[in-house]
């Protein structure tokens, strides 16, 4: 095309238009196709996430199945075991409860028939029998480090803790009465202490008292010597005296059944994994693949459908760029204002294309 197409008029300005109005519908339908384009991608995008979910959360749920079932033959298994763990543990201890009883016999008799004498001299000479304990000792006959110190707490508590306490009830101010009151305390535990004191020490009683001590001298020695042999006996690993054989054989016995029941519950799942979850996998994929591939192949066709129309708009578009945007120019490219320059030139207000499009942009008034 030369400079004559500025020269022309009506006829040359309704090619132009029918060349715009056809790059305006080819890049319509290429947005349409565009939009088709990314609505298939999308649903073909959803169906895969359907079929992948619905792989997953049928291998997962089969798996938990197997997996459940097995985990209770193991755990029936380790019901057993544990149960005839408790059986010899119950039939060891029992057997060293009587291994203790036995071999502490004679001591525990001694220290039983202590005990009769020391209430028979106790009630022959008509002493109290709370005078045999450790505390009476500590506070009326004290010898040993711990019958002071049990001395000593007691003191500190009757003569000390238990006056200023009760001195606590009186108003402040009253020292005078607090003095009295605490003095009063003291008297009284004082007096108590006395009274128990020549009570339990008149008429031979004393002698009976520190003759008791040397027998319950005796039932302390018998008392850590039971610990002892005790503590001895329940040490001891050598189990060989229990007669415990049939409890292990039993516990053996059922540690394999646990251990082949835990095997079991391994290749079960193992081969689930490799081949079990291969088989669910194809079977879903067997149903679902159809219509993927379906959508697929519509996908392809629709973006070799939407290049097509891209290529069009493209040589449309080169045309109008090569044949007429050079002599109209850039923003005289639109239908508008092609309609505009046709009306100027069929109202007779230009002869040209060129007076029209000077008319149009104000270059000629």
């Amino acid at each position: 095309m030369d400079n004559n197409f500025l020269g022309g008029g009506v006829a040359e300005l309704e090619q132009v238009k029918v060349q715009l109005m056809d790059e305006a519908d080819k890049n319509s339908a290429v947005t349409d196709a565009e939009l088709a384009v990314k609505t298939k991608e999308k649903d073909l995008e959803t169906q895969k996430k359907y079929m992948a979910e619905k792989i997953s959360n049928a291998t997962k749920e089969r798996r938990g199945d197997l997996k459940k079932a097995q985990d209770e033959q193991v755990d029936a298994a380790t019901k057993v075991l544990k149960d005839a763990e408790k059986k010899r543990r119950e039939a060891k201890a029992s057997a060293v409860n009587e291994r203790v009883h036995n071999e502490t016999a004679a001591l525990t008799d001694q220290i039983e028939a202590t005990k009769k004498e020391i209430n028979a001299m106790f009630k022959e000479k008509g002493v109290p029998s709370f005078c045999n304990s450790f505390y009476y000792y500590s506070l009326f006959a004290p010898k040993t480090g711990k019958n002071f110190i049990a001395f000593i707490i007691t003191i500190v508590i009757a003569l000390g803790v238990i006056p200023n306490a009760v001195c606590l009830f009186i108003k402040p101010g009253q020292w005078l009465l607090k003095v009295l009151v605490y003095l009063a305390v003291v008297v009284f535990f004082a007096a108590i202490y006395f009274i128990i004191f020549i009570s339990t020490h008149s008429k031979g009683k004393g002698e009976v008292i520190e003759a008791a001590r040397a027998k319950r001298n005796i039932i302390e020695a018998n008392q850590k010597e039971i610990k002892k042999i005790t503590k001895g006996i329940r040490s001891d690993k050598d189990e060989s005296a229990y007669d415990l054989q049939s409890f292990d054989d039993e516990i053996n016995q059922a540690q394999t059944i646990v251990d082949e029941k835990s095997k079991a519950r391994d290749e079960a799942l193992r081969v689930f994994d490799e081949e079990t979850a291969v088989q669910i996998k194809d079977e879903i994929e067997k149903e679902n693949l159809p219509a993927i591939e379906q959508m697929e192949t519509e996908l392809n066709g629709m973006r070799a459908d939407l290049e097509v129309k891209r290529a069009a708009v493209k040589a449309v578009s080169e045309t109008l760029a090569n044949s007429y945007s050079a002599y109209l120019g850039k923003k005289n490219m639109s239908t508008e204002k092609i309609d505009a320059m046709i009306s100027l030139i069929q109202e007779g207000k230009a002869e040209t294309i060129m007076q029209a499009m000077d008319l149009l942009n104000g270059e000629i008034k």
